[in-house]
């Protein structure tokens, strides 16, 4: 195995806070540039959760929401996954959500 594959790797396996951080920061500086995708990219961290966030399916569903209306078809085939799992009160939390980011 060449050198720069072994670092690679060993930082890919250990060092998740700082992939963890980029991913986010890499979605907030699509969302600050107006990007459409940048929201779709914080939906997925809020769905998977991190070292970052944790995991919250009401925000992700929130986001993907947002996402969608902007267009993105990827963001509507997680809407209607993530319905089939929300329980009532994740519901109610991303309706409220939803309602927050479109009153910006």
């Amino acid at each position: 195995m060449n050198m720069l594959k072994h670092y690679l790797n060993a930082v890919k396996n250990t060092c998740t806070e700082i992939a963890d951080r980029d991913s986010f920061l890499y979605a907030l500086k699509r969302i600050k540039a107006g990007k459409r995708d940048g929201v779709y990219h914080l939906a997925r961290i809020y769905e998977d959760g991190n070292t970052i966030v944790h995991k919250d399916l009401a925000c992700a569903y929130a986001l993907y929401y947002v996402a969608a209306e902007k267009g993105l078809k990827e963001a509507q085939e997680h809407l209607t996954q993530l319905k089939l799992l929300l329980m009532a009160d994740e519901w109610q939390r991303a309706k409220a959500t939803i309602h927050n980011l479109q009153a910006k």
